[in-house]
């Protein structure tokens, strides 16, 4: 929205939906399940496909064989800050709609079937518990037992697997190639979660398997970071319809034995003024694990509501995937947090001008008395850590 100095940020989640809270909360699947263990020979066979039989592939089938396992593994299940039991993907997930992006600020809505049918590399935005860790694991899962595809699911913060990401290509451009009917299919997950250097090697490194032409990479990102020398379309998660909130609380509810109600349920959200809570699946995922604890009354106003969803996405969201985000300023998260809570008290809407949110943080900056910090370059990390705050105008 435009305010009257033509530039304006809304207090407001990514995508311009309410407050983004936490990750890894979905619905239920098309009725998919998946054997894992009968999957893992299958899978590795058509990653040994990859390579070839030679006795040095052999050796480096072991590095790839313990990758398959640990993707397999951790893409298996769905487990949130504040869920108190991990719940197998196939009964919980419901596929998220992409939105792509084009430069004329077109969109269309697109299904990931759609981007591997057409080889299309992607590269994914959404802020904090929009889903696309579990977007990248629900593909893995479902491309896990494929015969024309062969997925290799790649952790950024994990250790020592941009070394195995970069070997891994460097492989394939050693001449050894997928059979012909074969698509490589490589899902790298949390570009944002690493550090600039890291994050340009891992562009260096796609560009190379683009260059090979033997299947698409899907990458995620958090909006408001730098993509470096990295060609893809850029697309963006879609948020909940009616339909999609319905199946995600009635799925809750069996998972977890809770009496919940779907239709009820949504219809307390309306009632309370709290409907766009609905549309993000991390703040219905709140919600309703409020209403299967203690207390199952929901706040009735948003405030009440977001600061249990602020204490969760500030303090314990990067510390339960131990995620440690570099920045070049002396300040600490609770320090931004600060900050964050300032604009949020100056700002007596929803929507305010740059020069509002500017003003509210060099007021901040002088109150701490340390020098050498760029608001601008503080507010773009606010915005990339927490993604409570976005621009909303066209020149933001």
């Amino acid at each position: 929205m435009r305010s009257a100095s033509g530039l304006s940020v809304v207090w407001n989640a990514d995508q311009h939906k309410p407050f983004a809270m936490l990750e890894q909360v979905y619905v239920v699947s098309d009725g998919i399940t998946i054997d894992l263990g009968s999957a893992y020979p299958f899978l590795e066979e058509s990653v040994l496909s990859l390579f070839g039989k030679d006795a040095s592939s052999k050796e480096w089938f072991k590095t790839l064989q313990k990758l398959i396992r640990t993707s397999a593994a951790e893409s298996a299940y769905i487990q949130c800050v504040g869920m108190p039991k991990p719940i197998p993907i196939d009964e919980l997930y419901q596929p998220t709609q992409l939105i792509r992006l084009s430069g004329r600020g077109e969109e269309e809505q697109i299904g990931f079937d759609d981007l591997v049918r057409e080889r299309s590399d992607a590269i994914i935005f959404a802020g904090a518990g929009w889903g696309k860790t579990t977007l990248l694991h629900w593909i893995y899962q479902r491309m896990v037992k494929s015969e024309d595809v062969v997925p290799l699911l790649f952790t950024l913060r994990r250790p020592d697997v941009i070394d195995t990401l970069e070997v891994f290509i460097a492989q394939l451009e050693s001449g050894r190639h997928l059979k012909k009917r074969k698509t490589a299919l490589v899902l790298v997950d949390g570009y944002d979660e690493i550090d600039r250097e890291r994050r340009i090697r891992v562009s260096g490194v796609l560009e190379r398997y683009r260059a090979l032409k033997l299947g698409p990479f899907f990458l995620t990102c958090r909006p408001y970071y730098d993509i470096y020398d990295l060609s893809a379309q850029h697309c963006r998660l879609a948020s909940f319809s009616e339909s999609d909130a319905l199946r995600f609380i009635n799925s809750f509810a069996k998972a977890y034995g809770a009496p919940l109600d779907d239709r009820m349920l949504l219809d307390e959200l309306l009632d309370h003024g709290l409907d766009e809570f609905a549309d993000h699946p991390l703040m219905l995922a709140l919600v309703c694990i409020l209403k299967t604890g203690p207390n199952s009354s929901i706040p009735r106003s948003a405030i009440a509501l977001i600061r249990r969803a602020i204490d969760t996405l500030t303090f314990r969201w990067d510390e339960a995937k131990g995620i440690k985000r570099t920045s070049d300023l002396p300040l600490d998260g609770e320090e931004r947090v600060r900050c964050l809570m300032r604009i949020a008290f100056d700002m007596k809407t929803l929507h305010g001008s740059w020069l509002q949110v500017e003003k509210s943080i060099q007021r901040h900056i002088l109150l701490l008395q340390v020098k050498g910090i760029d608001r601008r370059v503080l507010l773009q990390e606010i915005m990339q850590w927490y993604g409570l705050i976005v621009p909303a105008g066209d020149d933001a």
